[in-house]
């Protein structure tokens, strides 16, 4: 493997980081929009989201292909790409590597946050239109002994009355 082939490697991974690091912000971002319940900004990122992952796609497509994998729909070897890169090379793809390993985690942490946000903000709200259309179903707040059970979400909005 050549230098410009090492080189263009490189530049692909860091292409790859910086296209993470956008999708990162862009959660950040999605993060305070669900908190600000702005709508319209939340489609634009979707779309901006879009975007982000159909271009990780590519490099990615671009990356296996100058390292002369075959292409993988699913999964990124870059273990593979670094065993065809020459050992005195190596060193170069630790750090890029070690910053995209940082930003995939981050990404998964701040998805899975944005979903556990979103599924109780649709529970909160599934459970106040239920209580005003009065369909919500009688559910058991205290045990036998007078003890709070397991509370719904919901607990101080409902009374159990004996």
């Amino acid at each position: 493997m050549g230098d410009n082939a090492i080189r263009s490697l490189e530049m692909l991974i860091y292409e790859k980081v910086l296209l993470y690091e956008d999708l990162r912000g862009c959660l950040e971002e999605e993060r305070e929009c669900l908190i600000r319940v702005d709508l319209d900004r939340l489609w634009e990122l979707s779309r901006r989201k879009e975007a982000l992952c159909a271009g990780i796609r590519d490099v990615r497509t671009r990356l296996q292909a100058a390292a002369g994998l075959e292409s993988s729909r699913f999964s990124f070897d870059f273990m593979g790409i670094l065993d065809r890169v020459p050992a005195e090379f190596r060193p170069r793809f630790h750090g890029p590597h070690l910053r995209l390993m940082k930003s995939k985690a981050e990404i998964e942490s701040l998805r899975r946050e944005n979903m556990a946000f979103l599924d109780e903000s649709l529970r909160f709200l599934d459970e106040i239109i239920s209580i005003i259309s009065g369909k919500q179903e009688n559910r058991a707040v205290y045990d036998r002994n007078c003890r709070l059970m397991d509370a719904p979400a919901d607990a101080a909005l409902r009374r159990e009355v004996v």
